[in-house]
């Protein structure tokens, strides 16, 4: 088991994995697999936006825990609208 004071990652590949991590005391999840919907809308998938879908694309808080969901590089459909391709590079630092 990890000390008490560890900090607590999950690379989770649905973002759907992000209530249960903050509730179990993870401080930041890594995820993916919407490609944030391929449709943007205000900095936003346009599903998050229109539809209220939760933690399709970007920057996530709930409490304590962070969740980052990348749009990814890949795609289902043949083209992205306001919702660019990434591969973000996170840092991580000592607080």
């Amino acid at each position: 088991a990890a000390p008490a004071a560890a900090f607590r990652l999950l690379l989770c590949h649905r973002p759907e994995g992000f209530e249960a991590a903050a509730k179990n005391g993870f401080h930041l999840t890594l995820s993916g697999h919407t490609h944030g919907g391929q449709i943007g809308l205000f900095g936003r998938s346009i599903f998050e936006v229109v539809f209220k879908i939760p933690y399709l694309w970007g920057p996530y808080r709930r409490g304590n825990s962070r969740l980052y969901t990348t749009s990814g590089f890949g795609h289902w459909f043949p083209f992205r609208l306001s919702c660019p391709a990434e591969a973000p590079m996170i840092e991580l630092k000592r607080a």
